[in-house]
């Protein structure tokens, strides 16, 4: 009788054993750490993606974003970037109508959004969850819509040389 549990008992040990030490790790493949990162114009993709999903983008400020971290998600080894931002407070009028609802949530709070990148495109996003480790990123300012005051500080206008006026 105990011989019987333990050849019942010593093969399901070794399979939850080798799942828990990493066996299960193999299934995800053993793909290295690029040696470089992704296309600088990754804040461009991230922007052009924040920008179709956000509902009322005017409604959010303070955009911040991470470096990118290469990491193995549901769609495979990408890179992870996570966007900080502040949503504002809403105005008067529309606070008095949500004040007793229960469900909507606090004004003037942080949310963080993870953004999965293989080359240059976005192939998943969502809200940050605990296992994004956004929370423990470094953060760099990040311009969604560049003003054109800044822009135009970066890249001034070219002068037109004024050419002297021909005498007739």
């Amino acid at each position: 009788m105990r011989r019987a549990v333990w050849v019942f008992l010593l093969p399901a040990w070794l399979g939850l054993s080798a799942a828990l030490t990493g066996g299960a790790g193999l299934a995800g493949g053993n793909t290295e750490v690029p040696v470089t990162g992704p296309d600088p114009s990754f804040r461009k993709v991230v922007a052009s993606h924040l920008k179709q999903v956000l509902k009322n983008p005017s409604a959010y400020d303070s955009f911040e974003i991470s470096d990118p971290r290469w990491m193995n998600s549901i769609k495979g080894w990408t890179w992870l970037i996570c966007v900080r931002f502040r949503e504002l407070p809403k105005s008067e009028a529309e606070q008095i109508g949500l004040e007793n609802n229960p469900s909507y949530p606090p004004q003037d709070r942080v949310h963080s959004y993870a953004l999965f990148l293989d080359g240059d495109k976005i192939v998943d996003g969502r809200f940050a969850v605990q296992t994004d480790s956004c929370g423990l990123q470094t953060y760099y300012p990040f311009e969604l819509w560049p003003s054109p005051a800044a822009y135009r500080l970066i890249f001034p206008p070219k002068r037109r040389r004024s050419t002297p006026k021909r005498s007739p």
